[in-house]
C-alpha cells in the first residue's frame, strides 16, 4: 500500500505480543551486541549440523518468523538499519528452534550483513550465502524464496564469484517471485538485475528492450519504487545508445529532470522512505555518465557531491551500485587532482581511497576487480607525472578488462590511457587507444560514446 513505516510498526506490534520483541531503539551498539551473540550461538554449527537443522514446530515461533520477514521488505524501502537486527533474530529462531520456510532468507540475509563495508567477512558470508542455497534446493519448492536470489546473487556471490555469473540467477529469482505471488521480491530481483547490467557492461540495446518489458511489468503491478528504478536504468541506456527518448515521459508522463528532482525532494521529506532507494541511484547514474561523456565538470562535480550525501544516508550494504559507483570516484577524484590546483590534495586523497579500497576487494574476486584496481593505478602514476608506470597499468587494465568481459570498462580505459598520450603529446598513439575505445564502444552499442570518439579525433 506504499505504507513501509506502518507496516513495521505493526511488526513490532505483532511480534511483542508473540513475546519476541524488539528494542525500542535500534542503536549501532544493540546491532553489534546481537551480532556477536548470534555469531557466538552459530560457531557452535557445522554447515552439515546447519543443513540438518529439524523442522520448526512451534506456531508461535513460525508466525514471528513470517512476520520477521514481512518487517525486512519494508525495511528496504523505508529504514535499512533495521534489517541486520530482524536478520539476527531470525537466525537465533532457526538455531533454537528449527528451519520454516523463511529459513534460507535469513541466512542470505545474515551472509548479506557479514559482506557489507563494516565487517567485510567475504569468505563466511559467501558460506552462509552457499547454505541459504543448499537449504532451498535440499528442502522442495516450498523453501524456495526469491528474497534469497536477491541477496546471494545481488549482494553476496560478487565478492567470490563474476559479476556476470549472477544475472542468469537474478533473472531466475524474478521467475520464482512471479510464480509464487512474492511480486516485490520478483521486481527486487529485475531491480538489482539492473544494477549488475551495469556493473557487467551488458549489451546496451538488448537492455533498452529488457527494462522496456518490465517498467511495464512494475506499472502494472503497481510496484512503483522499482518501475522508477528500472526507468531510471533505461534512461541511462537510451542516453549512451544516442536516443533522445525520455523514458519518464514515456511512463510516467513527467520529464527526467522534473522527476529526478521531486524523487529528491520527496526522499528529503520525513514521508518519503519509500523514494529513498531510487534517490541513491540517481547520482549514481548521472555522474556514470558525464564520467563516460568526458564532462562537464560542473555535472560531474554536482552528482558527485550528491552522491556523498547519499552515501552518509546509506547503510553498510555494498550493492552493485555502490560498487561501480566507488570506481567512478576514484577515477573522478585523479581526474580533478590534475585540474584542480587548489584542492589536489582533497582531490588525490578521493582517488587514494578507492586504490585501497579496491585492493582490498581485488583479493577476494581478482576476477571483478583487477581490471579497476589497475585503472585508478593508471591514474594516480598520471597524477605523479610518472609516464612509464602510468602506461604500463594503462595496458593492464585494458587487457584485463578485455579478459574479464568488462567491455565499457575496457573502454573507459582505452579513453584514458589516449587522454594521458595528449597530455604529453603523443597525438599517434592517442589515436590508437581512441580507435581500440570506439570499438569497444560500438560492441557495447553506445553510439554516445562513439560519437563523442569520433568528434575528438577530428579535432586531433
Amino acid at each position: 500500500l506504499g505504507q513501509p513505516d506502518e507496516v513495521i510498526r505493526m511488526c513490532k506490534d505483532l511480534l511483542q505480543k508473540l513475546d519476541e520483541p524488539l528494542p525500542t531503539e535500534v542503536s549501532k551498539n544493540v546491532i553489534i551486541q546481537e551480532f556477536i551473540r548470534t555469531k557466538a550461538k552459530l560457531k557452535t554449527f557445522t554447515e552439515e549440523d546447519l543443513l540438518a537443522l529439524p523442522y520448526m514446530t512451534d506456531k508461535k515461533k513460525s508466525t514471528a518468523m513470517l512476520i520477521l520477514s514481512c518487517a525486512v521488505n519494508a525495511a528496504i524501502l523505508c529504514q535499512p538499519y533495521l534489517i541486520p537486527l530482524l536478520s539476527f533474530r531470525s537466525m537465533n529462531l532457526t538455531l533454537d528452534h528449527g528451519v520454516s520456510s523463511l529459513t534460507a532468507s535469513c541466512f542470505a540475509t545474515y551472509g548479506c550483513w557479514l559482506v557489507n563495508n563494516l565487517i567485510s567477512d567475504f569468505e563466511e558470508g559467501f558460506r552462509m550465502g552457499q547454505v541459504a542455497t543448499k537449504l532451498m534446493n535440499l528442502r522442495g519448492e516450498e523453501y524456495i524464496n526469491s528474497q534469497v536470489f536477491v541477496s546471494v546473487y545481488g549482494l553476496i556471490n560478487v565478492w567470490r564469484q563474476p559479476f556476470q555469473a549472477c544475472l542468469d540467477m537474478l533473472l531466475e529469482g524474478y521467475e520464482v517471485g512471479m510464480r509464487q505471488g512474492d511480486i516485490h521480491n520478483a521486481f527486487n530481483c529485475i531491480a538489482m538485475y539492473g544494477q549488475m547490467t551495469t556493473c557487467c557492461g551488458s549489451s546496451l540495446r538488448e537492455m533498452v528492450e529488457c527494462f522496456r518489458l518490465y517498467c511495464k511489468n512494475a506499472i502494472m503491478f503497481n510496484e512503483h519504487v522499482y518501475a522508477h528504478s528500472l526507468v531510471g536504468q533505461l534512461q541511462l541506456a537510451l542516453s549512451l545508445i544516442g536516443s533522445s527518448e525520455d523514458a519518464y515521459q514515456t511512463f510516467f508522463k513527467i520529464t527526467k529532470n522534473d522527476s529526478e528532482h521531486s524523487c529528491i525532494q520527496k526522499s528529503m521529506e520525513s514521508d518519503g522512505g519509500g523514494y529513498i532507494n531510487h534517490f541513491r541511484l540517481i547520482p549514481f547514474r548521472n555522474k556514470l555518465f558525464f564520467v563516460l561523456m568526458d564532462g562537464p565538470d560542473e555535472e560531474i562535480k554536482k552528482w558527485y557531491e550528491l552522491g556523498q550525501k547519499v552515501d552518509e544516508t546509506s547503510t553498510q550494504t555494498i550493492f552493485p551500485r555502490r560498487i561501480h559507483g566507488f570506481f567512478i570516484d576514484g577515477m573522478i577524484g585523479f581526474s580533478f587532482a590534475r585540474r584542480d590546483k587548489d584542492e589536489r590534495g582533497v582531490w588525490e586523497e578521493v582517488g587514494n581511497s578507492m586504490v585501497s579500497k579496491f585492493q582490498k576487494w581485488k583479493e577476494s574476486s581478482e576476477w571483478n576487480f583487477i581490471n579497476k584496481v589497475y585503472l585508478l593505478l593508471a591514474e594516480r602514476y598520471f597524477l605523479q607525472d610518472d609516464q612509464e608506470n602510468a602506461f604500463e597499468h594503462y595496458d593492464l587494465a585494458i587487457k584485463a578488462a578485455a579478459d574479464h568481459r568488462f567491455l565499457h570498462e575496457e573502454g573507459l580505459a582505452n579513453v584514458a590511457a589516449a587522454k594521458c598520450c595528449l597530455h604529453y603529446d603523443k597525438q599517434k598513439e592517442a589515436l590508437i587507444y581512441y580507435a581500440n575505445a570506439k570499438d569497444c564502444y560500438q560492441r557495447w552499442g553506445a553510439t554516445a560514446l562513439v560519437n563523442m570518439i569520433d568528434e575528438r579525433c577530428r579535432n586531433l
